[in-house]
């Protein structure tokens, strides 16, 4: 890095170089300058050319560069790189291309960024000795601040928003009929009624009963009479809204009872029931509260009873139950909310 004494020897150089010229021409105009500065290999991290000119510019407080056409001078450098560090080498010239003299700094060392400031101190000097010397100009006082503006009136406060109610369960009751084919003897039809109640954290179920008519099954001259009825539940886990209408899927139990009563012969007899079902159900609103639903289901008797008509030989058997039965069920009903 350059000495304090190196660096007095070169402002000291640069201002005689400076002065000589400018008293000759009694020229009492700022001077003004063009300036060329060339980074050779090696030396690609040192100032630019912008950085260097507007740095000069600061020094000297005014606008110093302008077109070679119209510069009372001309500085041109350039900055390489040595083996001991960077050598930077200035040379200016009057507006006819005279050579007035050059001046080498150098800087030792791996930065060099380190001798930027004696390299903007040696061309202000070169360019305007007296401005590039002189002590800087006090700080303007900062203008009082404005006084603050009154604030706007504050727009009237409007009203909390209401919470919004928290959902409410949704309850179907619905009544219908329904056709079953396995646990009777033939093709039963029966009416049912059933809810399908839907809270807002947990699955849906259902629950309702279902009562069969008497129905019939004969042997020969003997028979017997079976009407059966039943309550049920079953949870919907998964239900999907589409189309206006809600799909469940629903599994459940059922539990009830079998009356048969003999034809031909005196006897009757009652069978409890315990079944386990499945089924898929749908449910659309028609207008208002009004609801339709539809279910195939699939249930499965855990207890098979086999009925049979008493004989002096064997008896007989009228009617064993499926081991799967099916049924299908149509209903209207209405639905809150």
């Amino acid at each position: 890095m350059p000495t304090p004494t190196r660096t007095a020897a070169l402002l000291l150089a640069a201002a005689l170089l400076a002065l000589a010229p400018r008293a000759a021409r009694a020229d009492p105009a700022p001077r003004t300058s063009t300036l060329s500065w060339v980074r050779l290999p090696g030396a690609e991290g040192c100032i630019g050319s912008r950085a260097l000119a507007v740095a000069v510019e600061h020094r000297l407080r005014r606008e110093v560069f302008v077109p070679p056409s119209r510069a009372a001078v001309a500085v041109e450098g350039r900055v390489e790189r040595t083996p001991d560090g960077f050598r930077a080498v200035i040379t200016v010239s009057d507006e006819a291309g005279v050579p007035l003299g050059s001046r080498e700094i150098r800087s030792a060392g791996p930065r060099c960024g380190a001798m930027d400031d004696d390299l903007v101190l040696v061309i202000a000097v070169m360019i305007d000795p007296e401005a590039a010397l002189a002590p800087p100009r006090p700080a303007a006082p900062f203008p009082p601040w404005p006084p603050p503006r009154p604030a706007p009136p504050s727009p009237p406060a409007a009203p909390p928003a209401a919470c919004p109610a928290p959902p409410s369960w949704q309850v179907s009751l619905q009544a219908g009929g329904v056709a079953m084919l396995g646990l009777l003897p033939r093709v039963a039809g029966g009416v049912l009624i059933r809810s399908h109640i839907e809270p807002t954290r947990f699955w849906g179920f259902e629950v309702g009963g279902v009562v069969f008519p008497a129905v019939q099954a004969t042997l020969g001259t003997e028979g017997a009479s079976f009407q059966l009825a039943e309550a049920f539940l079953s949870t919907c886990p998964l239900t999907l809204h589409a189309f206006g209408a809600a799909l469940s899927a629903c599994a459940g139990v059922q539990a009830g009872a079998i009356h048969a009563t003999g034809m031909g012969f005196s006897g009757a007899e009652e069978v409890g029931l315990f079944n386990v079902a499945v089924e898929g159900r749908v449910r659309r609103r028609i207008v208002g509260p009004l609801v339709a639903g539809a279910g195939l289901g699939l249930v499965v008797p855990t207890l098979r009873t086999r009925f049979s008509i008493p004989s002096t030989a064997a008896d007989q058997v009228l009617f064993t139950m499926a081991p799967v039965a099916g049924a299908l069920d149509l209903s209207l009903g209405v639905e809150f909310p």
